[in-house]
This record gives structure tokens, sequence and C-alpha cells, in this order.
């Protein structure tokens, strides 16, 4: 009916915590966490979801983050330890906007083994900076920003560290170029990633997408990765920040049992064949595929 599915998800991200503390313009958080789901998760539904990935360590990306800010978790690394220690084979990644990456928090980090940090700065002046991320103040993030790529120790335990920018009119294009130079200089990778409205749950600004059909994802997310809320729901993309579409929950099933369900599957073939309703953010999401079914 569809590419085929993996056994197990390539990659799976975790909502430790529903909180962020950036309000970021080109984010719908502040928004939704007005409306909906708040808090941490539970530790048992954490140790489940990295017991059941152990068997299948050696192909998976780990992503203790969902749609928040990774370290107003006070445990977050304690979490990175865990999973380190329980599936030493799997790839961590995690994306953070820097803020809450005091002396304390890496100090704490010299025990843990991230493969793919993702410092999220999303203007390269104060000025801009707290234009994008208002809920930050541009001398703290600068501070926790010169402190991590200076730390030797740290820099030796992170192979790979982005720094991640969006393109966005309220973004001179000098600060993209320094941005640049300034990661040339310090060893790190930069990434431009183009703006997305999170499927139009940004409401300032928009990509201006409907498509009546959809024929596949440019991420192939429905394929290869799951995301897990912090109340154990699984959802079926990032984008989907209202939860409207919610596949299973890990109190109830198991990973696997989820992954390849009847529930999950009809998703697919809604996105990949046609078939049936396809889920309203598909339809609103700049990453969808539109050029017509894909064969069996």
């Amino acid at each position: 009916m569809f590419p085929e599915v993996p056994d197990f998800p390539k990659a799976i991200e975790v909502q430790t915590t529903a909180a962020c503390n950036a309000c970021c313009i080109i984010c719908p958080h502040a928004q939704v966490w007005k409306e909906g789901l708040r808090g941490t998760m539970a530790d048992h539904l954490f140790e489940k979801i990295i017991a059941e990935c152990q068997k299948y360590q050696s192909d998976l990306r780990l992503i203790p983050y969902l749609n928040g800010e990774p370290f107003l978790d006070p445990n977050m690394p304690d979490k990175i330890a865990m999973i380190n220690e329980q599936c030493p084979e799997s790839v961590v990644e995690i994306s953070t906007n820097v803020s809450m990456l005091d002396e304390k928090i890496i100090s704490k980090l010299y025990y843990t083994r991230i493969d793919d940090l993702r410092l999220s700065i999303f203007g390269f002046s104060q000025q801009t900076h707290e234009k994008m991320m208002p809920g930050l103040k541009w001398e703290r993030v600068w501070a926790n920003l010169m402190r991590l790529i200076t730390d030797p120790r740290l820099r030796q335990q992170i192979p790979e560290i982005n720094l991640v920018m969006i393109a966005h009119p309220y973004v001179p294009e000098e600060e993209y170029m320094q941005a640049q130079e300034f990661c040339y200089q310090h060893g790190l990778k930069f990434k431009h990633w183009g703006f997305l409205d999170r499927s139009g749950n940004v409401k300032l600004f928009s990509n201006e997408v409907r498509h009546e059909r959809v024929y596949g994802c440019e991420q192939h997310r429905p394929l290869e990765r799951m995301h897990i809320r912090v109340n154990g729901d699984i959802i079926l993309c990032c984008q989907d920040w209202r939860a409207s579409t919610v596949i299973g929950n890990v109190a109830e099933m198991s990973l696997r049992e989820i992954w390849l369900s009847p529930a999950y599957n009809k998703v697919r073939a809604s996105i990949y064949r046609g078939e049936g309703e396809v889920p309203e953010i598909c339809k609103k999401c700049k990453l969808a595929l539109t050029g017509g079914a894909l064969s069996q």
C-alpha cells in the first residue's frame, strides 16, 4: 500500500517536558501552551520507552525532546545518561535554545554522550535575537554559547554541533553571513533552514499551503520517525502541535505494536496512497508531497 515500513522507527522524538521559554515568533508554543498539555513525562513512561529501544538500538536515533526546550527538564542530563547506558549504540540528538546551558548543566553533560547537538540561535545580534526569541535574553544566550564552544572537555565529547538559523524577513542577510563565519572559526556546522509555519499553527507568518491531496512526506516521517508527547500519546508528526492525529499511547501498548498497528497503517495509506481522508496537518504542510500516488 505504501513504501516499506521498518519493524521499528529509525528515530524517536520524546517530549520529556512540554515547557519552553523562548516564545519564538516562528513557533506556536506560546499559544499551544495556554490551550493544552503541560508538565514533565512520568519517569516510568520514559523508562519504558528506553527499555524497549534497547532491542533496536543499533539502527536508532533517540531524540529526547519534542516541541519544547529539553533543558527545562531538570533531569535531562540524567535521562541522556540513561539512554547512553541502555542504548549505547544509538545516536543521541538534542536541540536547544542554549538559554539553560549554564555552567551547572554543562558540568553534568561531562558524564553524557550527545552525538548531534543543535543550537537554535534565530538571530545573530541582540536586536534580532530578542525580536525572534523574545522570551530569552541575548546576553545569557551568548555567554552560554561561548562557554559551551570553548569548553575543551565538552567539545571532545560532542562530535557534531550545529548552529541553526531560520530564514525569516526579520533576520538581516548579513547576520546569516556572520553566523556562518562564526561557525567556521569555532569548528561548528552552520544550518540555514527554511521557514515552516508548522502546518498552519504559526499565525503571524504563513507558508500559505493548502493541499487537497497528499502523496508522501519530504522527510518520510510516517515511515521512519515516531513522536511521543509528554503524556505518552503518539502523534503523527512534530508539526501536530495540537495533537489532532493521536495513534496510540505508550502506557497502553508497546512502541512496536503502535508503529505496526492498523491505525498507523491507515494514516500512512491516506498519505502515501490517497486512501481515505489525509490528516489536516499534512494538507497544510510545506513538506507534503503532491506529485501523484506511489506505485505499490
